[in-house]
């Protein structure tokens, strides 16, 4: 059986009751404006770049275009940002097997095509973006409150 979207949103078990459907449109024309709630406070801002080829579409970053990574932290620094415990044997082990990355090069830089890597596949602004737009919409919403 079809059902429509109105059908699935308005009604018997659905998500939104027809009184607050009526309420809702009643609030819409008394104050030209729809029933939206402002956030307290924006926390990510979605950009939308579009390139010099419209057909080629456009590129979304979660927070300002950066195109180059920030400066490469060492590798301890960037170990203990990622929660690896390595003052105890466990963490030096579990960032040996993660990265294979000895206690004596700790105070090296993280490789710069690592580094370079993660900012295009993870940390870059439209790395955010797709990760954040293709979360769970249950998470997303979770992240609201």
């Amino acid at each position: 059986m079809l059902q429509s979207r109105r059908g699935f949103l308005i009604g018997a078990g659905s998500l939104l009751t027809a009184a607050f459907v009526s309420d809702a449109r009643s609030f819409i024309r008394r104050n030209g404006r729809p029933l939206l709630a402002s956030p307290p406070q924006v926390a990510q801002t979605l950009h939308w770049y579009q390139g010099d080829d419209p057909d080629a579409g456009c590129v979304l970053t979660l927070g300002r275009m950066e195109l180059e990574p920030p400066p490469t932290p060492t590798w301890r620094n960037f170990l203990i940002s990622e929660g690896f415990a390595l003052h105890t044997e466990a963490g030096a082990a579990e960032a040996y097997n993660m990265h294979g990355i000895e206690p004596e090069d700790y105070d090296k830089r993280v490789y710069d095509w690592y580094w370079w890597d993660r900012f295009m596949l993870e940390d870059g602004p439209w790395a955010r973006a797709e990760t954040s737009m293709s979360a769970p919409i249950s998470s997303q919403i979770a992240d609201l409150w």
